[in-house]
Parts: C-alpha cells; structure tokens; sequence
C-alpha cells in the first residue's frame, strides 16, 4: 500500500526542505541548567527546607498540627525566595 506524501504536489516542496534542514542543524544552547533552575531546584529547597523546620521546630512547638503547619508556612517562604532568587539571577544574567 502507498503512502499519501502532501508534498508530492507542491509548489514549495524544495523551499520546505530546505526550512526543515537548516532546523535540523541549529545548534543552540542547553536548556537542562535552566530546566534544572527553574522546577528542580525550588522542590529540592522545600523538601530541605521542610525537613529542617520540621527537626527544629521538634524541640519548640508540643502540637504536631502546629509544627507542621509553621514547618509547611516556612518552607513556601524558602522556595518562594528561591523562585525570586533564581528569576532576579535569570534577569541578571540575561542582560550581560
């Protein structure tokens, strides 16, 4: 069985080979750091910043809903900083 080719019959056929070739050997810069900055480094804040607001607030605070309600509270404030840091380094960086 042959397969229907859209480009069989078009005009710019040579024009869209050529597009598709000169994409297929861009190279531009990685973007796994960003990646990386943008979504993995914020969790791993708050998953630190948690686990030590949990150990530390363990010696102070009987209630465990309390604890964990100040240890949740003081976790988003860490990675919400971490979330301002990283945008104000991007900005920073971007205009070099």
């Amino acid at each position: 069985m042959t397969q229907f080719d859209p480009c069989d019959k078009c005009g710019q056929k040579a024009s869209c080979r050529e597009v598709f070739r000169r994409l297929g050997n861009i190279e531009g810069k990685s973007i796994v750091r960003s990646i990386l900055a943008a979504f993995v480094l914020p969790l791993v804040v708050f998953i630190a910043a948690l686990a030590a607001a949990q150990w530390f607030l363990a010696k102070y605070v009987e209630s465990v809903g309390l604890r964990t309600t100040f240890a949740l509270l003081l976790a988003f404030v860490a990675a919400a900083g971490c979330v301002v840091v990283v945008r104000m380094m991007g900005k920073w960086l971007g205009k070099k």
